[in-house]
């Protein structure tokens, strides 16, 4: 059975629950050992969905990274998800959240830096969003790759 996962923390506000989320399938998964694991494999999600919409996944991301035309010589003609989140590793510019959350739950960084990395440096109790875990769970599988990308990238 699937559930949604997130720091509770964090889990009021929709940018950080769609930015920093997980989707969790196996009953034994550990978020905070696993975290940067299961957001590639969250990553890798967004991108397929993206591939199976016939979403312009290239436009997107050059609209958030600038990245167009170093990914057009970096992947195959039709790339397969895989082909571009190998890419998109080396482009600068969309994994200072999932580093900040890296880092917080090795205990090597600060709560506070997580919110910045997702623009919530001053949580505003007007700004909360707080939505059911099956809600939560809908907002993950439903995360366009622009959307994802347009949250990332906010600073």
């Amino acid at each position: 059975m699937e559930r949604a996962w997130l720091l509770e923390d964090l889990k009021e506000w929709s940018v950080a629950r769609k930015a920093l989320g997980l989707v969790l399938s196996l009953p034994r998964e550990n978020p905070l050992k696993w975290y940067n694991l299961l957001y590639r494999k969250k990553v890798l999600q967004v991108l397929e969905n993206a591939l199976k919409n016939r979403e312009d996944w290239l436009e997107e991301v050059d609209t958030y990274l600038l990245a167009k035309s170093r990914l057009e010589i970096m992947l195959p003609a039709k790339p397969k998800a895989q082909d571009i989140l190998d890419a998109l590793e080396v482009v600068p510019g969309w994994q200072g959240p999932r580093l900040a959350m890296s880092l917080y739950l090795k205990k090597r960084g600060s709560l506070q830096a997580v919110k910045e990395a997702v623009g919530l440096a001053d949580f505003e109790e007007e700004s909360r969003d707080p939505v059911s875990d099956q809600e939560f769970l809908r907002e993950l599988k439903g995360l366009s790759l622009g959307e994802f990308l347009e949250l990332v990238t906010k600073l």
